[in-house]
């Protein structure tokens, strides 16, 4: 029997469109089963991971731990020192705050020029101080005999402010020589510059408290 040309094509078309399409369906079940094992296991993987960190975390925060004070934070200590320590001889800022106990002092009383005379933070003299002088008290006023003008009137001990320098927490420079520094309260800038040298030492300004001070020192 003759087999006409076009009929023998089709066949041979149509044969090779079913076995190629079997391949490719086996290929597609052969691939979508070793990524579906992949994923398997890849989402075990990671839940396992998961369980573990969440099981380790729980463990850690059943154990009670005491809570620490701020004096007691580990490295805030050595933290602050570090940083004091890295930023000596360099131009930095610190914050100052009034010393504890500080008597309080009212708007009037800087008004009073009497006021002015007066030690409000020691208005007797230490026990240090000349102990066996009957004049003591006289010679104690007259030690610094406007504290009061120096520190509250003039100054801004009572204050909370910024002191910028080399060497903010000092009056001066350890290296000997000239030191600057400047406090900033507000909308004031009040200097201060200090020399040492040797015997001789001097200072004039706003000191590391906020006080005013003058001083002329040799040795």
């Amino acid at each position: 029997m003759r087999i006409r040309q076009p009929d023998f094509l089709q066949r041979t078309f149509e044969l090779w469109l079913k076995d190629t399409a079997s391949w490719s369906f086996a290929n597609f079940l052969v691939i979508s089963l070793v990524q579906t094992q992949l994923e398997y296991s890849v989402k075990t993987s990671v839940c396992g991971v998961l369980f573990l960190v969440v099981m380790s975390a729980q463990c850690q925060s059943a154990t009670p731990r005491p809570k620490l004070s701020e004096t007691e934070q580990p490295g805030r200590e050595s933290a602050a020192a570090t940083n004091t320590v890295a930023l000596a001889g360099k131009w930095h800022s610190v914050k100052v705050t009034p010393r504890p106990g500080l008597p309080k002092i009212h708007t009037h009383d800087k008004f009073n020029p009497v006021w002015w005379f007066k030690n409000s933070d020691e208005p007797v003299p230490p026990a240090w101080y000349k102990p066996h002088d009957k004049r003591r008290n006289t010679k104690w006023r007259l030690r610094n005999p406007l504290h009061n003008f120096d520190n509250y009137v003039i100054g801004i001990a009572d204050k909370k402010f910024v002191r910028s320098g080399r060497y903010p927490e000092r009056n001066s420079s350890p290296r000997s020589g000239w030191d600057f520094a400047v406090a900033k309260y507000k909308w004031l800038r009040l200097p201060f510059v200090s020399y040492e040298r040797s015997r001789f030492h001097f200072y004039l300004g706003w000191r590391e408290r906020g006080n005013f001070g003058i001083k002329v020192n040799i040795k």
